[in-house]
C-alpha cells in the first residue's frame, strides 16, 4: 500500500520547517506555490454529490464537472477508483461507459481499487500545483501531513474549490476567485522558430581574424546515417503540414453533423469522433483540433461556434447547460448544388466536384449521407433531391447535362413529406428507433403481449445476455431524421412522451435519457 508520506516525500521541499517543528510557507507564500496549470478533480465526491450521496454515484456530474472548466480552456485530470469502470460493482458509478469515453479522451484517470483515491488525487495535485474540486475538507490528511496542519491548510485555502449543483449545473464556490486558464504551450515548430529567432538576435561576438583555411571540397560519397535522418524528418514534417485543415473544413463539418438542438459541452465531447471520422485523425481532445486548424483554445466553444457559424446559431442556458440552437435552413450539400446548377453543367462533372468537396469516392455517397437520398444513379438522386419538374436535362450518355430551374418549385417534395408525416404513427415511429438501435427482432415480439410465465421462462432462454445499448440522444435525432426526413419532436411532443410510448408499447424494454444520453434496457 503507498503511503501519503511517500506519495508526498517528492514535493515537501516546496515548505520550510521551523526550528520549532511546525511548518511555514516562505516569506510570500503566493509568489512560491506553482502556478496552476490544472484543475484536479475528486471523482467519487462530485459522484455522490450530483447523486444526492445515494449509490451508484453520478458519471454525468463528473462530466459535467469536467466540461465546465474544459470549456473555459483549462486541462482537467478527473480521478476516480479503478472499479468504477465496471457495472458490477454496487459501489460505483451509474454509467461505467461514459468514464470510459472520457478516459480515452484523457481528462479522466484511474487510482487502484485497493488504495483510497484521495491520495492520489492529493499528491498529483500538491506535486503540480493545480486546482481542486471537492467539498471534502481532508481533515485526516491534515493531521497525516508531515509538514503539519497550518502548512495544509494555507495550502487548501489557496487551491481547493468547493461546489454545489443546483439540479445538473455545476456552481463552483463564488468567493472562490479562479484565474485565468492557462495559455497552451507553443508547438514544436513554434518552439524551432523562437530558438532560431533568438539566435539570431543575439549580438555575434568579435573575434580576431585568423587566416582563411580552405574549405575541404564535398565529397561525392553518400550522406551519413545522421543526415539521412534529418532528410527523413524533414520530409515528414513537410507530410505532416501539408495534411493539416483549414477551419472552412472544420466548419463544414459542424454544419453536417450538429442537431437543431444540442449542448454545448456535448458538441466539445462529439466533435472530436467528427473530425477523426471525417479526416482519419487521432485527435483525443476539442482544443487538438481548435489548435489544428488555426483556431483559439482559450475562449469558450459557444464563442468558437458564434465565429465560424454566425446567424446560424444561437444560445440558451448558461455554464454547462447552454444549449446551441442551430438553424440549419437550407442544407450544405442543397445549397451547393443549387449554386452549381444555376447554369448548364455536365452530370459527370458536377458529381466529381461534389465527391471531390466532400472527400468521398461517389457522388452518390454524399446524397445518401447527407440528405438521405437514393437512386440507382446520380442523375435519379438529382430528380429525387429536387424534383423531376425542376430539373431540365439534354445530352446523352457521358455528356448528360442538367441545369435547375430558375424559380423550383418545391411543393411537390414538400406534400410528400407531410404525407410521410401523416402516416408516420407514434408506433411505427418507435420501430425505426428500434432498427437505428439494431435491436434484434426476438426483443420486439416480446413486448407486443402480456408474457406468461412460460414466455419468460422461454425469453430468460433466449436472451440470456439481455439487451443494454445507448446513443447520444442529438445523434439519435440526425439518425432518425435521416431515416424519416423530420425529427423526433413531430411525432413525441416531449422526451417524456417518448419514454412514456417505449413503456406502453414495450414493457419488456426500460428507455432512460440521462442528460444527452438515450438508453435502452431488457
Amino acid at each position: 500500500m503507498v503511503t501519503l508520506e511517500v506519495l508526498l516525500e517528492s514535493y515537501t521541499n516546496q515548505w520550510t520547517v521551523t526550528p520549532l517543528g511546525g511548518a511555514q510557507l516562505d516569506e510570500e507564500p503566493v509568489n512560491d506555490t506553482p502556478t496552476a496549470r490544472e484543475v484536479v478533480i475528486d471523482g467519487p465526491n462530485v459522484g455522490m454529490s450530483h447523486s444526492g450521496n445515494e449509490w451508484p454515484a453520478s458519471a454525468q456530474g463528473i462530466e459535467s464537472v469536467i466540461r465546465y472548466f474544459t470549456d473555459l480552456g483549462w486541462p482537467v485530470k478527473a480521478f476516480v477508483p479503478r472499479y468504477y469502470m465496471h457495472r458490477k460493482e454496487r459501489r460505483g458509478v451509474d454509467n461505467p461507459e461514459l468514464l470510459e469515453r472520457l478516459q480515452k479522451e484523457g481528462t479522466l484517470v484511474t487510482t487502484p481499487s485497493q488504495d483510497h483515491d484521495d491520495h492520489y488525487w492529493l499528491a498529483y495535485a500538491m506535486k503540480t500545483g493545480a486546482l481542486v474540486i471537492t467539498n471534502d475538507r481532508m481533515k485526516n490528511h491534515a493531521e497525516e501531513h508531515k509538514e503539519g496542519k497550518d502548512a495544509f491548510y494555507q495550502w487548501r485555502e489557496s487551491r481547493v474549490i468547493s461546489y454545489m449543483f443546483v439540479g445538473d449545473s455545476f456552481l463552483p464556490n463564488p468567493a472562490f476567485e479562479i484565474p485565468e486558464p492557462p495559455l497552451p504551450e507553443p508547438s514544436s515548430d513554434n518552439k524551432q522558430e523562437n530558438s532560431k529567432e533568438s539566435i539570431e538576435s543575439k549580438p555575434k561576438k568579435t573575434v580576431a581574424k585568423k587566416e582563411a583555411k580552405p574549405r575541404p571540397k564535398k565529397s561525392s560519397t553518400p550522406r551519413s546515417k545522421k543526415g539521412q535522418e534529418s532528410q527523413s524528418k524533414s520530409s515528414s514534417s513537410k507530410k505532416k503540414s501539408s495534411q493539416k485543415h483549414t477551419a472552412d473544413d472544420f466548419t463544414r463539418i459542424l454544419k453536417d453533423n450538429l442537431s437543431p438542438e444540442m449542448k454545448v459541452s456535448a458538441i466539445s465531447t462529439e466533435m472530436v469522433e467528427w473530425c477523426n471520422k471525417a479526416w482519419g485523425t487521432k485527435f483525443q481532445y476539442a482544443r487538438e483540433i481548435r489548435s489544428h486548424v488555426g483556431l483559439p483554445t482559450s475562449p469558450p466553444m459557444s464563442d468558437i461556434l458564434s465565429r465560424l457559424l454566425a446567424d446560424q446559431v444561437s444560445f440558451t442556458g448558461k455554464s454547462h447547460d447552454k444549449i446551441c440552437q442551430f438553424d440549419r435552413g437550407t442544407s450544405s450539400v442543397r445549397s451547393w448544388l443549387e449554386s452549381r446548377m444555376k447554369a448548364w453543367v455536365r452530370v459527370t462533372r458536377l458529381g466529381q466536384e461534389l465527391s471531390t468537396d466532400y472527400g468521398v469516392t461517389s457522388p452518390k455517397t454524399v446524397l445518401k449521407e447527407h440528405e438521405g437520398i437514393t437512386g440507382s444513379t446520380f442523375s435519379s438522386q438529382l430528380r429525387n433531391l429536387f424534383g423531376k419538374e425542376n430539373l431540365e436535362f439534354r445530352g446523352k450518355h457521358g455528356s448528360t447535362e442538367v441545369i435547375l430551374k430558375s424559380n423550383p418549385s418545391r411543393s411537390s417534395s414538400r406534400r410528400k413529406q407531410k404525407e410521410s408525416e401523416s402516416e408516420l404513427t407514434p408506433t411505427l415511429a418507435l420501430e425505426k428507433i428500434l432498427t437505428i438501435l439494431e435491436v434484434p427482432e426476438s426483443y420486439r415480439r416480446a413486448g407486443l403481449k402480456p408474457p406468461s410465465l412460460f414466455r419468460r421462462i422461454i425469453r430468460r432462454i433466449l436472451l440470456r445476455k439481455g439487451l443494454d445499448t445507448s446513443i447520444n440522444y442529438a445523434l439519435l435525432g440526425q439518425r432518425f431524421k435521416e431515416a424519416t426526413g423530420y425529427s423526433i419532436k413531430q411525432v413525441f411532443e416531449s422526451s417524456e412522451d417518448l419514454l412514456s410510448t417505449f413503456s406502453t408499447n414495450h414493457p419488456n424494454m426500460k428507455a432512460t435519457i440521462d442528460g444527452n444520453t438515450f438508453t435502452l434496457r431488457a
